[in-house]
């Protein structure tokens, strides 16, 4: 399986890479998996509190037929994306950072490309 991957966080892998997005360099196309989300040499030991990567829609429904569920339809995830709150740019109000930081979303912050002052 192959994806496009942020290189910010690309192995060493740099000599597996095939392409990448011209308007977007930092997005490089090579080997990953969910197990191997940073390239073919890494593993997810370190991110088991992380977020599931690289499902696929034909996974996530073979997964909820598996347990007798099925996926929300579009308007249902709008509905639920916006967690009870109208007309609001986030679930939690229209402010990207409501505590003077970004605690509620995964978000660059610092120079990109150079640094990520979130990973401090």
């Amino acid at each position: 399986m192959s994806s496009f991957v942020f290189e910010g966080i690309v192995s060493n892998s740099k000599a597996k890479i095939t392409q990448a997005v011209a308007a977007a360099p930092w997005w490089l196309h090579m080997e990953a998996t969910w197990y191997h989300s940073e390239g073919p040499d890494t593993s997810i030991s370190r991110r088991m509190d992380h977020p599931v990567i690289y499902v696929s829609w034909s996974d996530a429904v073979e997964y909820c037929c598996f347990h007798g569920k099925r996926l929300p339809t579009e308007a249902a995830w709008e509905v639920a994306c916006q967690g009870g709150l109208r007309e609001r740019l986030y679930a939690w109000g229209n402010k990207p950072n409501p505590y003077g930081k970004h605690c509620r979303m995964n978000i660059w912050q610092g120079e990109f490309l150079l640094h990520n002052s979130k990973e401090d």
